[in-house]
C-alpha cells in the first residue's frame, strides 16, 4: 500500500471522473487513468471498465459497518455519493430525500469524494511495492479475477434490497417477492450486477410512492432474468420515469438487456443477464505453482477453470479423476521426463482422446506432434495465443 497521500490534482481528477461515471468516451481520455497503474498497458475500453468497477467497489467500502443505526451521521457520505453519482440523483432531489441542506450536502459529498480518492490511491496508485509480476501478486490477482465471473443472482438481489430499503421506507413502498432457485447464476461482475439491480429497484421505488414493488428471478437456457414490477398506490397509476444513464451503462457493461412494459397501473422492468456458461476444465501438468497461477489469470473470465496437477506417480490418476476438456503439459518437469508423460497420455485408454497442448521453452513442435500432441505453445505464452489454441481444441 502506498503510504503517501494522493495529490490535490489526483483528488480533483477523481472528483471529475466520478461525475462522468457512465460516460465511457469521456473516461477513456481522462488523465486519472494515467495515475492508476493497474490499468496501464490495456486498451481504453478495458481500462474504463476496470476503473468504473474500482470506483463502485470503493463506494461500497464507504458503507458503514452492519448494525450502524440508520440515522447515524456515518451514513451520510455513503448515501450522498451513492445517490448522487451511482444512481444519478440531482442535488435538489437529494436535499429533500436525505433531509440535508445544500451546504451540508456538499460537505458530505466532499468527504465522500476525498475518501474515494484515498482508497483508489492506496489500491492503484503508483506504488513500486505492488508488482503484478511478483508471485504473490499474481496469485492474488488470479484469485480476485476468478471471483468476478460467476454471479449468484439471489445473493446480489438480497444485497441490493438492503441498499434500497431506506429509500422504500421513506417513500412508504412495500417490497415483496420470492427468490427463485438460489443456484441461478449469471455471467458478469458481482459489484456491477448488484449496482444494476439497485438502480432498477430504486427507479421502481421512486415511481410507486405509497405503493408496492415486487421482484422475481427466473432462468432459461438463454438468459437469467430479474423482473421488477412497480404498482402505484391503490387507485393511482405508477409513474414511468425514463431509464437512467446508470441503468443503460451498467447493462451494456454486463452484456445484459433491459426492457419494460406496463398497463397504466403498473410498470415492469426486466433485466436479462447472460447465463453463466459451463466452464471448460483445463488441467495443467506443471511443477511451478506461480506459472499455474499466471495461466489461471490468463484464463479467468474466459469460460475456463484451470486445475494445476503436479508431476508425480499420481498425476495420471488425478487426470483421470478430473476428466478435463484439455491438458496443458510442461516438458521441463523437475522429476519427470515431459516427453514420457506425453507418451503415457497418448497411450492411456481414458486420456488419449483428451486434446493435449505442450507448453515449453524448448522449440520442438515436430517431436511433440510425433508423440501425439494436438498443439504446441512456446513459452512465454501470450494470453491471446493460449485462448486461441484452447478455443480451437475444445470446439472439436
Amino acid at each position: 500500500m502506498n503510504a503517501a497521500l494522493p495529490s490535490s490534482a489526483f483528488v480533483a481528477e477523481v472528483r471529475d471522473a466520478v461525475g462522468h461515471l457512465y460516460d465511457s468516451a469521456y473516461l477513456a481520455r481522462h488523465p486519472v487513468l494515467d495515475h492508476l497503474r493497474a490499468f496501464s498497458g490495456v486498451d481504453s475500453t478495458s481500462a474504463v471498465r476496470a476503473f468504473r468497477k474500482a470506483l463502485l467497489d470503493a463506494v461500497e467500502e464507504l458503507r458503514p459497518p452492519a448494525g450502524t443505526p440508520d440515522d447515524d451521521p456515518a451514513w451520510r457520505p455513503y448515501r450522498v455519493i451513492w445517490h448522487r453519482f451511482v444512481v444519478g440523483r440531482q442535488l435538489p432531489a437529494l436535499e429533500a430525500e436525505l433531509a440535508l441542506g445544500r451546504r451540508q450536502l456538499q460537505r458530505e459529498q466532499r468527504r465522500g469524494l476525498d475518501a474515494l480518492s484515498l482508497r483508489l490511491w492506496e489500491r492503484f496508485g503508483q506504488e513500486p511495492a505492488r508488482r503484478l509480476d511478483s508471485p504473490e501478486a499474481v496469485r492474488q490477482e488470479a484469485s480476485r479475477l476468478a471471483r468476478r465471473q460467476r454471479v449468484t443472482l439471489a445473493e446480489q438481489l438480497a444485497r441490493a434490497l438492503v441498499s434500497v430499503s431506506p429509500l422504500a421506507e421513506q417513500l412508504d413502498v412495500t417490497i415483496e417477492g420470492v427468490h427463485a432457485d438460489p443456484r441461478l447464476e449469471a455471467a458478469g461482475d458481482p459489484t456491477l450486477v448488484r449496482q444494476l439491480i439497485v438502480a432498477v429497484l430504486s427507479l421502481a421505488i421512486r415511481d410507486a410512492p405509497g405503493g408496492r414493488v415486487s421482484f422475481e428471478l427466473a432462468g432459461s437456457d438463454d438468459s437469467v432474468d430479474v423482473t421488477v414490477t412497480a404498482l402505484g398506490r391503490e387507485g393511482q397509476e405508477a409513474a414511468v420515469s425514463p431509464l437512467t444513464a446508470a441503468i443503460e451503462a451498467l447493462a451494456e457493461g454486463q452484456q445484459a438487456r433491459v426492457w419494460e412494459s406496463g398497463d397504466g397501473l403498473s410498470r415492469q422492468i426486466v433485466v436479462s443477464f447472460p447465463p453463466s456458461p459451463r466452464e471448460r476444465l483445463i488441467a495443467f501438468v506443471e511443477d511451478n505453482p506461480d506459472v499455474v497461477a499466471l495461466f489461471g489469470r490468463y484464463l479467468s473470465g474466459q469460460g475456463y477453470l484451470l486445475l494445476g496437477v503436479e508431476e508425480g506417480e499420481t498425476a495420471m490418476e488425478k487426470l483421470v479423476q478430473a476428466s478435463p476438456d484439455a491438458i496443458l503439459l510442461d516438458i521441463m518437469l523437475e522429476d519427470l521426463d515431459g516427453w514420457e508423460v506425453l507418451r503415457q497420455l497418448k497411450t492411456h485408454p481414458e486420456l488419449r482422446h483428451v486434446p493435449t497442448v505442450v507448453c515449453s521453452v524448448l522449440h520442438e513442435p515436430e517431436l511433440a506432434a510425433s508423440l501425439g500432441a494436438d498443439a504446441y505453445l512456446c513459452k512465454p505464452v501470450r494470453p491471446a495465443r493460449l485462448l486461441e489454441c484452447l478455443a480451437a481444441l475444445v470446439a472439436r
